[in-house]
């Protein structure tokens, strides 16, 4: 798997909104690492085999995106709803031909877009760290470090305890093993790289347009 190109997208990123806040002079790492921190909460939570407490343990891994068309409602029309209603108006109702009428325009993985989230944030880690972090190669295989007989909940405490560890010196080797265990957590949710940097990508644009909107 190659990081290089992921780097780059997000040093990318990095240098927007840098200029845009005027954060040239600060240490952004600290921000940073509570961001990441919450993220892997985050991820956490859509993962929910661990909440034993729970009938609900199914990973969220499909969830429906309604159509921005119709807002949801399969009516192309539904913006006159409550005026007709006010009216005692006969509403038309207008088929919605980009949903079929079904209100949903298609699904999306939340497991997977937080852990998208949580890798934003390292790679962000990486590049405000050093110019060292900038992995030129694919990063070798070895490093996406699981034992095999771990559990899911071992892993994520194992991920909390690199972010932690290098919280404390910022050292570069640390680093270089949080990004390692969070890969390995990738690998253990299930992940393809292939899946993992499509779906960066496609936050990488959405991360985009939000600081061109004024996000």
């Amino acid at each position: 798997m190659n990081l290089s190109n992921l780097f780059e997208k997000q040093l990318l990123l990095r240098e927007k909104i840098i200029n845009k806040h005027n954060l040239q002079e600060q240490d952004l790492i600290p921000g940073l690492i509570l961001a990441f921190q919450v993220e892997l909460g985050e991820l956490a939570n859509e993962q929910r085999s661990w909440k034993h407490w729970s009938n609900d343990r199914k990973p969220r891994i499909e969830a429906y995106v309604e159509c921005s068309a119709c807002n949801g409602t399969g009516d192309l029309n539904y913006e006159m709803v409550q005026e007709d209603a006010e009216g005692n108006g006969d509403h038309e109702y207008i088929d919605c031909p980009d949903c079929d009428c079904s209100g949903f325009s298609g699904t999306r993985n939340p497991l997977l877009e937080e852990y998208v989230d949580g890798l934003s944030f390292i790679l962000e880690i990486g590049s405000e760290l050093s110019e060292e972090c900038l992995i030129d190669e694919d990063y070798p295989t070895y490093w996406i470090t699981t034992d095999d007989t771990q559990s899911i909940i071992e892993q994520f405490q194992t991920v909390y305890r690199e972010i932690a560890d290098f919280s404390r010196d910022y050292d570069v080797m640390t680093y270089s093993e949080l990004v390692s265990q969070y890969l390995g957590l990738g690998k253990m949710l299930g992940f393809s790289w292939i899946e993992i940097e499509q779906a960066y990508h496609s936050k990488h644009q959405i991360n985009l347009q939000r600081q061109e909107e004024g996000y």
